[in-house]
């Protein structure tokens, strides 16, 4: 099975969330985007080739919420509480790029189901809801113009 054959694995997680994965779909193949509370999530389908080129095993799904830009200020205590709360995640992880912090999962394709799929929607995009509100709250004086709390 290939990497893009787990759309519809992933479409079907939207089914059960009640949401039409055409209003999800994005314009690449594997990519979807939707928004949930104040989140925007991504999930993508990926294949990367193991040492011995068996891309079936390195076939992975991704899951990334934007939650904020990095504060202006206090970078120290933030990057300490990010530390503090990704021990907290069972699955989650926090992931920094281009001046952004985003909660992030990955897993395997293989062995993965639509419900599962949901499950992971649904939980971290929840969870991914209330640290944004969390850090935006406990940072405020720290964020400076640059993020906003509709971003």
């Amino acid at each position: 099975m290939g990497y893009l054959d787990y759309a519809v694995y992933v479409d079907e997680a939207f089914r059960i969330l009640g949401i039409d994965p055409e209003d999800a779909r994005a314009a690449y193949p594997g990519c979807w985007s939707f928004e949930r509370g104040s989140i925007k999530m991504v999930i993508m389908l990926n294949t990367t080739p193991t040492a011995d080129e068996d891309t079936e095993n390195g076939d992975t799904i991704s899951f990334t919420c934007k939650i904020m830009d990095i504060p202006r200020r206090r970078k120290r205590q933030f990057f300490q509480r990010l530390l503090e709360l990704n021990h907290s995640f069972v699955n989650e992880r926090f992931e920094l790029f281009a001046g952004e912090v985003y909660l992030a999962a990955c897993r395997f394709l293989k062995g993965l189901d639509p419900v599962e799929v949901a499950s992971i929607m649904d939980d971290m995009s929840a969870t991914a809801d209330q640290v944004k509100e969390m850090l935006l709250k406990e940072f405020e004086d720290a964020i400076g113009k640059r993020t906003t709390r509709s971003s």
